[in-house]
């Protein structure tokens, strides 16, 4: 159908299909031989259409003629084609509230569609929490810190999304040696965030969230960048923002420790989520083995149910009897962390040809935190050690 350019042209070569796709109750087709008539090469090739493929074309053939139908009725009561289309597609040029194309716009709202379908398993739990949630008054001002972490940092997520990097990620287009300055990049940054986390152990906001055995991945990056970059990997440097990121988090640890449970949640979470959409964009994009070679960073075999270790952390977060202020600080920090990853994948961005989408800018602008004043930390844009 790629050059068709009108109703009739597709009406025309929907008539051109063969009988095996036509629809027809398997019966009518066998009697239709029996009597002589000669078979098509579909026919032939496929065999007769079952009675739930039959069904199912019914149904996509009653859908086009409804959309027929009302195309005709508008066509009747604007006196032609749709205005807006002979101009231009509107699409591409329209934009939304906050300036985002809504092409763009649209793109987005796939890829969170694509996330949720992910965690289908396990629905129907997750529904029964959200109803508890409701009746104790989770919708309060007073709500528990996993939902202010979520909704405070809504336009950063979407922010972090729409970068040309993530796109392309999932249309399996990423080469082979930028995702492996990806996983480079990554591995700085969780071994820094890690070894805060277990310097911190003791700590009693760090304590209740720290799952070592079932959660770290700076080994798993170690075995991901070795398959991707070959056994001297480590001789690849971190990039500008992944050193600020490194440096971010252990001036975090040092001079407030609850400002780790932000970063975990952040990393940690995405990777039990959207991580596994981007597991599979991997593997089919970039043509992985089966056994899991190359991927090993979004495999958790600890954990045998995503969904399950999801709430228990979430929940383990609302234990954690964080008062007003310390929860605004920790969803700024979220913000932080957020606005780094985003600035880290516009280095890649940059690396593929890519200019950042000024949408992304002026979300990431908003949302980010400020750096904090911590002995040894350069401000954003000064040099800073290497990452190691």
């Amino acid at each position: 159908f790629r050059e068709i350019k009108d109703l009739e042209a597709l009406k025309y070569e929907l008539q051109k299909l063969p009988p095996s796709h036509a629809g027809q109750p398997v019966s009518s087709l066998r009697t239709a031989e029996t009597a002589g008539g000669a078979k098509s090469r579909a026919e032939e090739a496929e065999g007769p259409p079952t009675e739930k493929e039959s069904a199912a074309h019914a149904a996509l053939v009653e859908m086009l003629q409804a959309i027929h139908r009302r195309s005709q009725s508008v066509k009747e009561v604007v006196g032609g084609d749709c205005p807006v289309f002979q101009q231009e597609c509107p699409f591409k040029t329209c934009v939304t509230s906050s300036g985002m194309p809504l092409a763009l716009a649209l793109e987005i709202r796939s890829w969170d569609f694509l996330i949720e379908s992910e965690e289908l398993v396990g629905a129907q739990a997750e529904a029964q929490a959200a109803a508890m949630e409701s009746v104790a008054g989770d919708d309060d001002e007073d709500s528990g810190l996993a939902k202010k972490l979520k909704l405070g940092t809504q336009d950063a997520h979407k922010a972090a999304e729409s970068v040309h990097f993530v796109r392309e990620f999932i249309k399996g287009k990423v080469p082979g040696e930028v995702y492996g300055q990806m996983l480079v990049n990554l591995y700085f940054v969780y071994s820094a965030m890690e070894e805060a986390l277990d310097k911190c152990a003791d700590h009693p906001h760090i304590d209740p969230i720290h799952f070592p055995d079932e959660l770290n991945r700076t080994e798993a990056l170690a075995k991901d960048a070795e398959f991707f970059l070959g056994p001297k990997w480590r001789d690849t440097p971190a990039t500008a923002v992944a050193k600020e990121y490194v440096e971010r988090l252990r001036g975090v640890a040092a001079t407030a420790p609850e400002l780790l449970v932000p970063h975990a949640y952040t990393r940690y979470l995405g990777d039990l989520s959207g991580g596994q959409v981007l597991k599979k964009a991997a593997v089919r994009g970039m043509k992985l083995p089966a056994d899991g070679s190359g991927v090993e960073f979004y495999t958790f075999r600890r954990i045998r149910d995503r969904n399950t270790f999801k709430n228990m952390y979430r929940a383990r977060l609302d234990t954690l009897g964080v008062d007003t202020c310390d929860a605004d600080r920790m969803v700024t920090e979220a913000n932080t962390a957020f606005d780094l990853n985003t600035r880290m994948f516009q280095e890649l961005d940059a690396a593929m040809g890519f200019s950042p989408p000024p949408a992304v800018a002026a979300a990431v602008a908003s949302t980010a935190g400020p750096t904090p004043s911590v002995a040894g930390a350069a401000p954003r844009g000064a040099s800073r050690p290497a990452a190691a």
